[in-house]
């Protein structure tokens, strides 16, 4: 499993390899071992060693890294949203989002692309659904509520899956032919999620355990009784001192 995104990944990492490492164990279906590396945890190319040792591998990677990529396919794909960014090196917003979408371009048919509804909105709207015709692998759509008419209309895709909430706070995946949700099927009920992250996040995290095939119909009593920790993240919003009653920061992470 691969996560990129100009904000978000480094969560969805940490959080997808917690829940993935206990949650089969709980549900009584034995144990994963999972791998959690790139730009969190252990170095992308330090990972290889322990490689062996894990059932599920699970990366952040960067524009930085996506850039070189020639043929790398994770078997989960998960792209959080675009924002422009790391223009000092990319040059161009163009050159930034290319560089994310090799996230995808070497993915088979039998893979998974996990994709928010917000890279269909903004400047990246036109840039992906040019990308959306080279992609092989099956398309995931992530909302946070039902798609409307409107959202439906700006993907150029004629088939894909829909995963989101309801109103009934079931988590639902429904399938998309032709701009129109054909049918819909509740895979668990959520009553209430740990107050850790954005909803679009947990959509992400829910569609990934989804299709890597787990029992998720326990996820939501899962959640409620198992809590799932963020380290603070060094860097970000970091108080370093008090001078003088003034409060200093680093906010390196202040896009």
């Amino acid at each position: 499993v691969a996560v990129t995104g100009s904000l978000g990944k480094t969560t969805i990492t940490r959080l997808l390899a917690q829940l993935l490492s206990s949650y089969k164990s709980q549900a009584g279906h034995g144990t994963c071992r999972v791998l959690m590396g790139g730009n969190v945890g252990i170095g992308m190319l330090d990972l290889i060693q322990h490689q062996d040792a894990g059932d599920i591998g699970v990366l952040e990677l960067s524009s930085f890294q996506l850039e070189m990529n020639k043929k790398f396919a994770p078997d989960i794909a998960i792209w959080t949203n675009w924002y422009p960014n790391h223009l000092d090196w990319h040059g161009t917003a163009e050159d930034y989002f290319k560089a994310k979408s090799t996230l995808l371009l070497f993915q088979h048919e039998y893979q998974n692309a996990v994709l928010s509804i917000d890279l269909f909105k903004g400047e990246a709207a036109d840039w992906i659904n040019a990308l959306l015709p080279q992609v092989k692998s099956t398309l995931n759509l992530c909302f946070v509520k039902k798609p409307t008419s409107t959202d439906l209309a700006c993907i150029n895709c004629e088939k894909f899956w829909a995963f989101y909430f309801d109103e009934q706070s079931f988590f639902v995946k429904a399938q998309v032919v032709n701009k129109q949700i054909q049918k819909q099927e509740q895979l668990c009920k959520i009553d209430r999620l740990p107050d850790i992250t954005f909803m679009q996040n947990w959509v992400q995290i829910f569609t990934t355990v989804y299709l890597l095939k787990f029992d998720i119909s326990l996820l939501g009593s899962f959640l409620t009784q198992t809590p799932l920790v963020l380290d603070d993240h060094h860097h970000r919003l970091e108080r370093c001192a008090s001078i003088n009653g003034v409060d200093f920061y680093n906010d390196s992470k202040s896009t």
